[in-house]
């Protein structure tokens, strides 16, 4: 039976499935595994007499990176799915562990958190317990570096309260077509995200997945008063990877402190 529609609102709304955490991993990974750009910053203040250690390691990109250049990393990550794809891909030294719960013996001259991961732990007090964990594991004179997802009043984002991108790849046969999808919260400081990924092979089998989660939207002064109320030094701060100032309008945080 054909069914015929008066109008586009009565088209059947998209249908999609949750991510696996496999899939979730291959599409991240696939999505990731050549950004570089951040990798001059980190670098800036590593010797290759140090132990690093990178919380949230993910897939191994960065670690992977600095490893081959002849730094001694350490990774650790939360999911098991995403160690299993980083230890398929590199030789890397590898633990599940909690960012908030450190049991390591030694210490670390430099201590990694990539790619907006103190915003995925959404809430000050979780934050704290991240850079306190991380204040303990790190040697006398060692340093933390971080880059930051900052709300900045002047952003679409926040004056809107929602804003919308899409990027497609080239992905094995066809194309996978990334929707991100974000919603400002001003109450709670929080922006959910829901990304949508689809998924074209071919003509048939085409597949739609989903996955939402939260993050932490702080302003510039909030997160410098989150690094300083545990005394570290700070020594430099950017807008970007590519060193430039950071500003009131500035959406991103790269920052390096000393204990």
């Amino acid at each position: 039976m054909t069914v015929i529609y008066d109008s586009y609102e009565d088209e059947p709304a998209d249908k999609f499935e949750s991510l696996t955490n496999n899939d979730y991993c291959s599409f991240y990974d696939y999505e990731m595994s050549n950004f570089t750009k951040d990798i001059p910053f980190y670098a800036k203040h590593l010797n290759l007499s140090d132990n690093i250690l990178e919380l949230g390691v993910g897939s191994g990109r960065l670690a992977s990176s600095l490893s081959k250049s002849g730094y001694n990393v350490y990774g650790i990550d939360i999911s098991l799915s995403m160690l299993k794809l980083a230890s398929k891909k590199h030789k890397l030294r590898l633990a599940c562990m909690d960012i908030m719960q450190l049991c390591f013996v030694k210490k670390f001259n430099h201590i990694l958190a990539p790619y907006n991961l103190l915003n995925l732990l959404c809430e000050k007090e979780t934050i704290n317990k991240c850079l306190e964990q991380s204040r303990l594991a790190l040697a006398s004179t060692g340093y933390f570096s971080a880059n930051i997802f900052i709300l900045s009043e002047q952003s679409e984002l926040s004056r809107k309260g929602k804003s919308f991108q899409f990027q497609i790849f080239n992905y094995k046969d066809g194309k996978l077509i990334k929707e991100i999808i974000r919603h400002y919260m001003p109450t709670q400081k929080i922006i959910e995200i829901e990304e949508r990924y689809r998924l074209r092979p071919n003509s048939t089998n085409n597949k739609n997945y989903s996955n939402t989660f939260q993050i932490a939207a702080f302003s510039l002064r909030e997160w410098q008063n989150i690094f300083k109320a545990y005394d570290f030094q700070l020594i430099n701060q950017y807008g970007d990877y590519d060193f430039s100032e950071v500003k009131d309008n500035s959406s991103q945080l790269c920052i390096t402190l000393r204990k």
